[in-house]
């Protein structure tokens, strides 16, 4: 008996190694994953303020364009009032020239 009982002790204290074992392993892949939990969750930090720095480089770059946008339609605008202000003088000179060659001609009539 005692025989056997110091093989059931022996086999306990072998399970309880394993199990000792087991959980020491399982202890140390909890803590590889938080480790690896951790560098995926700075990543993800570091992917986020990325994401910020470009929303913020595209509202820039949007308010820049509206403001290039508001420029050009300024600068159609001038032009617009360029052609108009071209347009009376053609209109003038061509009446000019329809009232010089009308006294020239009358002129020469006369003559």
């Amino acid at each position: 008996r005692a025989k056997e009982a110091g093989q059931r002790r022996l086999a306990e204290e072998e399970r309880a190694t394993h199990w000792e074992n087991r959980a020491v392993a399982t202890e140390e892949r909890a803590s590889q994953w938080e480790r690896r939990v951790e560098a995926v969750e700075r990543q993800v930090a570091a992917a986020e303020d990325e994401a910020h720095n470009l929303q913020d480089n595209l509202s820039a770059s949007e308010a820049k364009l509206t403001d290039v946008e508001v420029k050009l339609t300024e600068a159609e605008h001038k032009l617009t009032e360029a052609d108009a202000k071209l347009y009376a003088a053609e209109v003038k000179l061509a009446e000019s020239d329809a009232k010089w060659c009308a006294e020239a001609e009358h002129e020469l009539t006369e003559s």
